[in-house]
């Protein structure tokens, strides 16, 4: 009997390791080098997504069709740590930002919930020409923003054959930022992430994934 115990126990422990797919990144910024940790477990009715980027850490889940429906932010560092849930089509944003009490609501404008730090662009937009309107937040400051991302073509990025995606902010702003993702065509695994994160000037953020 305890050896029954034992080979069921072994089992579902394999299972579960099984059920998590590990994603290792390097990330460059100017002089900077960091390692980028990605895990995606599943679970009923979708996965868990945890990442972290030195003392950033994010957490959120996904549903079967990889909509956010819950996202956490944490950067201890300066005093950030903050959750976001979304339910009938309202935000609750509730924690600490940059040290202060956050508890404040933001009304959804109807869009999917997709909090592109930790959504595959590639699983949705395999095709040239293929654009995808979405809602995400920004996390330094907890601001609901609307975001576009176009699937420009197939490039090769470190060897690799990619779909190259576009995001920028909607309407005017979308001539102000942008970055750059590049997906595996076949698995939509993000393989290279490019974008200048703050002021002009501010080196690149560039994310290339482990082999």
């Amino acid at each position: 009997m305890k050896k029954t115990l034992f080979i069921i126990a072994a089992v579902a422990m394999f299972a579960c390791a099984a059920s998590a797919q590990t994603y290792d990144y390097v990330l460059t910024k100017g002089n900077s080098v960091s390692s980028v940790k990605w895990v995606e477990t599943a679970v009923d009715g979708g996965k868990t997504i945890d990442i972290r980027i030195g003392d950033k850490k994010f957490n959120q889940n996904v549903d079967a069709s990889r909509k956010t429906t819950r996202w956490h932010y944490t950067y201890a560092k300066e005093g950030t740590d903050y959750e976001v849930t979304l339910s009938g089509g309202v935000y609750t944003i509730k924690g600490k930002l940059k040290g202060k009490d956050i508890n404040k609501t933001e009304k959804s404008k109807g869009y999917a919930w997709l909090q592109n730090i930790s959504y595959k662009g590639g699983v949705a937009l395999k095709r040239k020409g293929e654009t995808l309107t979405y809602e995400c937040f920004r996390m330094d400051n907890a601001s609901l923003n609307t975001m576009q991302v176009t699937n420009i073509g197939q490039e090769t990025v470190n060897g690799k054959t990619a779909n190259h995606l576009k995001i920028t902010p909607t309407g005017v702003k979308a001539n102000l930022w942008s970055c750059h993702e590049y997906c595996d065509p076949e698995t939509g695994v993000m393989v290279s992430y490019r974008a200048v994160e703050g002021v002009p000037g501010t080196p690149e953020t560039v994310w290339t994934i482990k082999d």
